[in-house]
């Protein structure tokens, strides 16, 4: 999913995989909760312009143009992982001090820009957030796709 050049990453995953063996991935959809958590990333670190996003993994349509006639999907599947924090800013918080690209990210920018990011970062679950008591409970949901190589 976060590999710099997905062609090749495809590419390099029907090689070693033999005729009639399984290729599977897991991809964040491109219009879940993570998909516009990346979003807001790409507003205060854009992706250099040659990089696609990693989200477009995410879609069917997406999967089938690296991987062309070679893989036969057998099963695209939209799953949910669900993200469970004490509060949208503890999601914020958590991420920044945790998962790496974003936490070198916000440690690159200046006080008042992170700030300014930590709570655009934690503003995105807040449309996702199902809990109603103020804790979070938000879906993200992902692409599981299955096939078999030609």
């Amino acid at each position: 999913m976060f590999a710099p050049d997905q062609e090749r990453a495809a590419a390099e995953l029907l090689r070693v995989t033999r005729p009639g063996g399984t290729v599977a991935l897991a991809s964040w959809t491109p219009d879940g909760l993570v998909g516009e958590m990346f979003r807001t990333i790409g507003k205060y670190a854009p992706p250099p312009p040659q990089v696609r996003s990693p989200m477009l993994w995410g879609t069917p349509e997406r999967l089938r143009e690296p991987f062309g006639g070679d893989v036969e999907w057998t099963a695209l599947t939209t799953r949910t992982f669900e993200f469970a924090f004490h509060s949208p800013e503890h999601l914020a918080e958590w991420f920044i001090a945790y998962y790496g690209p974003i936490h070198r990210m916000a440690g690159a920018l200046d006080e008042d820009t992170r700030r300014s990011f930590a709570a655009e970062l934690a503003g995105v679950p807040v449309a996702f957030n199902r809990s109603g008591d103020g804790t979070l409970l938000a879906a993200g949901d992902y692409l599981e796709a299955v096939g078999t190589r030609r």
